[in-house]
C-alpha cells in the first residue's frame, strides 16, 4: 500500500518518471495472460473503473484508480505494446535499482552482513519487493538465515561466576572460550557459536570443561585463576552440549550488546570479537543481528526513539511490544500516548488488509489479494504468517514461446517466481480433448517435445505453482509443427558438390536454395531423395546452400525454417613441394614462397628441429594428429595472394624449426615438402677474464640441444674451438691458451642437423688484451759437494721497449711466497725487453738449508713476469 502510494506521489510530481516499474502492473490489474488486443484493454479498462468506483472509500482503491487514470490518459494502459515489453522494460529497472540500493547498504551495513529478513525488509524498503536477497551475494554482501538472540536468562544460573571473570579479569580471559579450553594449552582460534560450538575447527565438550578446571586447579594461585575455577565448577555441571553452545553464545551476545549501547561503530566490535579468538562469520552475524535487535549506538532499544524506528520501519508488533516494556516516565506520557493510538490504527489497518485478502480470495481474485497481503506486510513486516499466505497466492501464468529445432519443438518461458515449479501441456487444432500432459514439476525453464505431431496445428500451454500454492493459469502458445532437415551437410569434391539431409516420411519434398556472392539464387525441389548434387562448381567459390522440407498442412503447402550448409570444390589436392622460408626482405621476420593447386588451401606448421623427424610427404593428418606428431601452426599473414603462387610473412622463428605445408583436403591435411628455417638462439651473459696466463670463457646455454663455436684472434692468426655442453660442463668454462695475444672474441650457437649447420649471431665478448711488457725465466737449482747452492736462470724479456729492473728473492720454508714482501732479496736483473733476447744469470746461494724457494718479481706494475713450472723454483 505504501509502496503504491508512493508511485502514485511520484508521478504526480513528474508525468516523465517511469516510476510504475517498481510496481507488478499486470498483477496489480488483473491482466489475464497471453496478451490483449487494444479493444480488450479498452473493456478491461472500464471494468477495472467501474469496480475501483464502487470500492473508492477504500484508500488503496483510491490509488489504485489514480494509477489507473494516469495510464489511460497517456494511452499506456490500451496499448498492447506497452505491456508486451513491460516485463524487460521492469526487469532492467529492477537491475537498476538493485545496483544503487547495494550503494545505499554498503554505507547501511559497514560489516556488509545482513539477515535474510534484514535483506528482504530493505530491499522493500527501496522498492524491490520480492527480490531474491540471494542476488546481494554477488555483490560483496554475505546473507545468513535470522538470527535469534540468546534465550532470556541463559545466563542467570552462572552469572555469579561468570561476572567476576568478566569484569575483573577480561585481559586474562577475554572470552568465554578462554576457559572452555583452557586444558588445550593454547589459546582459542576461530571458536564458533552461532552453529555449532567448537574451536579451531574441534568441537568443545564437557570433558574439555573438565580438563579446563583440572588446569585452572593445578595452576598457581591468584585472583584470577581462583574466579576462573569457580566459573568452570559449575560449567561443569551442564552436560547438554547445546546447552553449552547457548552459554557461549550468550556471553557473545551479552559483550557486542554492551559494546554497541556505548557508541562503538559496529565494525570495531566485530574486529574486536576476531583478535579475541572468534570465527570472523560468527563474529560478523552476531553484531549484524545485535544491530538489528536494536541495540546499535546512540539506540538502547528501550526508549521511545526505538518505538518510532520500528514502526518507521514497517515493524508493529515490535513496537508494540516495545512500548509496553517501557518503564513508566512522567516526561514521556503524551508521547507514548500518542505512539499507542498509531500502533492501534495501524493493527486496524492490518486487520481490514487481511478481511479484504480473505473476501479476494473468496471471489478468485487473485491480484486484489495479492495488493492486501502486501499492504498487511507494509504495516507489519515481520508477520511471518502474513509472508506465508503471500507465497502461497498463485502465480502469475508464465508466457511460453516455441522454436522448432533438430531435436523437435523447444518450448521456453519465462520464471515467474522463486521455487516454482512448471507443467507442461500440448493440445492438436485446439481440440481440448486432444490435451495431454507432457511434462511435470519442472524446475528449469525450458522443454523439449520430441514427438510433436508433424504439420499439425499445436497448442502448447504451461503452468507454474508453488508448494503449497494454488497453480497459475495457463500461458498458452501455438506452431504449426514443420520439422527442420537433420545431418545437412555439403561435401565438395573436384569440381562438385554433394548435399545430403535427412527428413520425416511426412514431408512433400525439400527445397533446396543455391546461393554465391555474385550469382542470384537459384531454388531446387527435389522429391523422393535424400541429396541433390551440383556439378561443374567453380573451383575456390564458396557455395551456401539452405535446405527446408515442405509439408502438407491443412493451409496448404509450408516450408519448414532452413537448415544452411557451405562447401569450396578445391579442384585435385596435391602436396606443396617448393616451399621456401628466408628471412623477410624488410623488417622482421620471415618470408615463405610457396606453389599449390588452384583452389587449395595451404597452412603452414612447424616443430624444432630438436623433436625429430616430420611427418612424410603425401600422409594425410588430422589437425590432432599434426598436434600430436610436434607441429603446430604457424601465424602468417598472406601477402601475394594467387591462384597457384602463394607469399606470406611469419613471425620469427625462436631457433631453427622445420617447417611443413599442409593442404587442406577432404579427408584431413596433406602433407607436403618441409624445409628448415630459423636461426639458432645466441648465448647469453658471456664474459672473459684473465687467468694466469689463460683466458677463462663463460656464458649461459640457451635451451636445447645445440653446441658452441668460439673464435678470437691469437696475435695475427685466427683461431676457433666447437665446444659441446658436456665439454663445457666438465669445466665450467672455456680456456684459451697465450693470454697475452688474445683478442677479438666471438661466440656462435650452432644447431645440430643432418644438413648443413644452424647457426646464430655472433655474441661478442669484451675483453682487454694485456700489451705492456712481459718477462719470461726459467729456473735450475744446483748444489755443489760442499754445500753451497746457486741458481742459473734464463730470463727473457718481450713486447716493451728499454730494459726493466727484476729483482731476485729468496724464502725458505714448504711454502711458495706470492709477493715481494714475503720474501728476501738477494740479486738484481737488467732486462732487455725491447728486442726478445733472451740472458743466462747465475746466483750464488752460499750454504743454505731446505726446502727453500727463488722467485723473480718486478716493482714496476706496467711490467708481467710469468713463472715457469712450479717444481723448477723449488730447492
Amino acid at each position: 500500500m505504501a509502496v503504491l502510494e508512493k508511485v502514485v506521489s511520484q508521478l504526480s510530481l513528474n508525468p516523465q518518471s517511469e516510476e510504475y516499474l517498481t510496481l507488478d502492473l499486470p498483477g496489480l490489474f488483473a491482466l489475464p495472460p497471453g496478451g490483449l488486443t487494444k479493444a480488450q484493454l479498452e473493456g478491461h479498462s472500464n471494468a477495472l473503473r467501474s469496480a475501483l468506483n464502487k470500492s473508492n472509500r477504500l484508500k488503496s482503491a483510491s490509488a489504485l484508480g489514480k494509477l489507473l487514470d494516469f495510464l489511460r490518459n497517456r494511452e499506456l494502459f490500451t496499448d498492447p505494446d506497452f505491456w508486451a515489453d513491460f516485463q524487460s522494460r521492469r526487469a532492467a529497472d529492477q537491475q537498476r535499482r538493485l545496483m544503487s540500493a547495494v550503494s545505499d547498504l554498503e554505507s547501511e551495513t559497514p560489516l556488509r552482513t545482513l539477515s535474510r529478513g534484514q535483506a528482504l525488509r530493505r530491499l522493500a524498503a527501496l522498492g524491490l519487493d520480492g527480490l531474491d536477497p540471494s542476488l546481494l551475494s554477488q555483490h560483496g554482501f554475505a546473507v545468513f538465515d535470522d538470527l535469534r538472540p540468546p534465550v532470556e536468562g541463559e545466563l542467570s544460573r552462572l552469572r555469579s561466576t561468570w561476572g567476576p571473570v568478566r569484569d575483573k579479569h577480561g585481559s586474562d580471559y577475554p572470552t568465554v572460550f578462554h576457559l572452555m579450553v583452557l586444558g588445550r594449552q593454547n589459546p582459542p582460534v576461530k571458536a564458533r557459536c552461532v552453529d555449532e560450538l567448537s574451536v579451531g575447527g574441534k568441537p568443545v565438550t564437557s570433558t574439555d570443561i573438565e580438563q579446563s578446571h583440572a588446569q585452572a586447579l593445578r595452576t598457581r594461585d591468584s585472583n584470577a585463576v581462583q574466579d576462573a575455577a569457580k566459573f568452570l565448577a559449575e560449567l561443569k555441571r551442564v552436560r547438554d552440549p547445546e546447552t553449552l553452545r547457548r552459554v557461549a553464545f550468550a556471553t557473545v551476545w551479552e559483550r557486542a550488546k554492551q559494546q554497541l549501547s556505548q557508541g562503538i561503530p559496529s565494525v570495531r566490535v566485530a574486529k574486536g570479537l576476531c583478535s579475541s579468538g572468534l570465527d570472523e562469520l560468527d563474529a560478523v552475524r552476531i553484531v549484524a543481528a545485535v544491530a538489528e535487535a536494536g541495540n546499535g549506538p546512540g539506540n538502547s532499544g528501550v526508549g521511545v526513539e526505538a518505538v518510532r524506528e520500528a514502526l518507521a520501519q514497517g515493524k508493529n508488533e515490535r513496537a508494540r511490544r516495545t512500548l509496553e516494556a517501557l518503564k513508566e516516565d512522567p516526561q514521556t506520557v503524551e508521547e507514548r500516548r500518542e505512539l499507542a493510538t498509531r500502533i492501534e490504527e495501524r493493527a486496524r489497518d492490518k486487520a481490514r488488509a487481511l478481511s479484504d485478502y480473505e473476501s479476494a480470495m473468496t471471489r478468485e481474485d487473485y491480484a486484489q489479494a495479492r495488493s492486501r497481503l502486501q499492504d498487511a506486510l507494509q504495516i507489519d513486516a515481520d508477520d511471518s504468517a502474513v509472508e506465508e499466505l503471500l507465497v502461497s497466492l498463485p502465480l502469475p501464468a508464465p508466457r511460453p514461446t516455441l522454436r522448432p529445432t533438430e531435436s523437435g519443438v523447444l518450448v521456453e518461458w519465462n520464471g515467474v517466481g522463486e521455487g516454482a515449479h512448471y507443467d507442461v501441456y500440448r493440445s492438436v487444432n485446439g481440440v481440448a480433448s486432444t490435451q495431454a500432459r507432457l511434462a511435470e514439476s519442472l524446475a528449469e525453464l525450458a522443454f523439449t517435445d520430441a514427438e510433436a505431431p508433424v504439420g499439425e496445428q499445436l497448442r502448447y500451454a504451461v503452468v507454474a505453482a508453488r508448494p503449497g500454492g494454488i497453480s497459475s493459469a495457463e500461458g498458452h502458445a501455438d506452431i504449426v509443427h514443420l520439422p527442420v532437415p537433420k545431418a545437412v551437410s555439403a561435401k565438395a569434391r573436384a569440381s562438385d558438390i554433394l548435399v545430403s539431409w535427412v527428413v520425416p516420411p511426412q514431408t512433400n519434398g525439400v527445397k533446396v536454395r543455391t546461393l554465391t556472392l555474385d550469382a542470384p539464387p537459384e531454388t531446387t525441389h527435389v522429391q523422393d531423395s535424400t541429396t541433390f548434387h551440383m556439378s561443374g562448381a567453380d573451383i575456390g567459390r564458396m557455395y551456401r546452400f539452405e535446405v527446408s522440407a515442405v509439408y502438407l498442412t491443412s493451409g496448404g503447402p509450408q516450408e519448414s525454417p532452413a537448415v544452411t550448409a557451405t562447401a569450396t570444390p578445391r579442384g585435385e589436392v596435391r602436396p606443396v613441394t617448393d616451399l621456401t622460408v628466408t628471412a623477410a626482405g624488410s623488417g622482421p621476420g620471415l618470408e615463405a614462397r610457396w606453389s599449390q593447386s588452384r583452389g587449395a588451401v595451404t597452412e603452414l606448421w612447424a616443430m624444432p628441429i630438436s623433436a625429430g623427424q616430420p611427418p612424410a610427404v603425401g600422409t594425410v593428418l588430422t589437425s590432432s594428429e599434426a598436434s600430436a606428431s610436434g607441429l603446430f601452426p604457424l601465424r602468417s599473414t598472406i601477402l601475394a595472394p594467387g591462384d597457384h603462387h602463394m607469399t606470406a610473412r611469419l613471425h620469427t622463428l625462436e631457433g631453427p624449426h622445420v617447417v611443413v605445408p599442409l593442404t587442406c583436403g577432404e579427408s584431413g591435411f596433406l602433407v607436403g615438402v618441409a624445409t628448415v628455417a630459423g636461426n639458432a638462439p645466441p648465448v647469453a651473459h658471456a664474459a672473459a677474464e684473465r687467468f694466469g696466463d689463460r683466458v677463462r670463457l663463460t656464458w649461459t646455454w640457451p635451451g636445447g640441444n645445440y653446441d658452441a663455436l668460439v673464435r678470437w684472434r691469437s696475435g695475427a692468426a685466427e683461431e676457433q674451438v666447437r665446444v659441446t655442453k658436456s665439454s663445457y660442463g666438465q669445466h665450467g668454462a672455456v680456456y684459451l691458451p697465450n693470454a697475452a695475444e688474445v683478442s677479438q672474441i666471438g661466440v656462435i650457437t650452432m644447431a645440430r642437423t643432418n644438413s648443413a649447420p644452424w647457426v646464430s649471431q655472433r655474441v661478442d665478448v669484451p675483453f682487454a688484451s694485456y700489451t705492456g711488457p712481459v718477462i719470461t725465466y726459467t729456473s735450475r737449482i744446483a748444489k755443489s759437494l760442499l754445500g753451497r747452492a746457486r741458481v742459473e736462470l734464463t730470463v727473457t724479456g718481450a713486447h716493451g721497449t728499454g730494459s726493466h729492473d727484476v729483482g731476485v728473492y729468496f724464502a725458505s720454508g714448504t711454502t711458495m711466497p706470492a709477493r715481494a714482501n714475503q720474501a728476501r732479496h738477494i740479486s738484481t736483473l737488467t732486462v732487455d725487453c725491447s728486442r726478445g733476447a733472451s740472458q743466462h744469470h747465475t746466483v750464488d746461494l752460499g750454504r743454505v738449508r731446505g726446502p727453500f724457494w727463488i722467485r723473480l718479481f718486478c716493482d714496476d706494475g706496467r711490467v708481467t713476469v710469468r713463472d715457469p713450472k712450479t717444481s723448477s723454483l723449488k730447492g
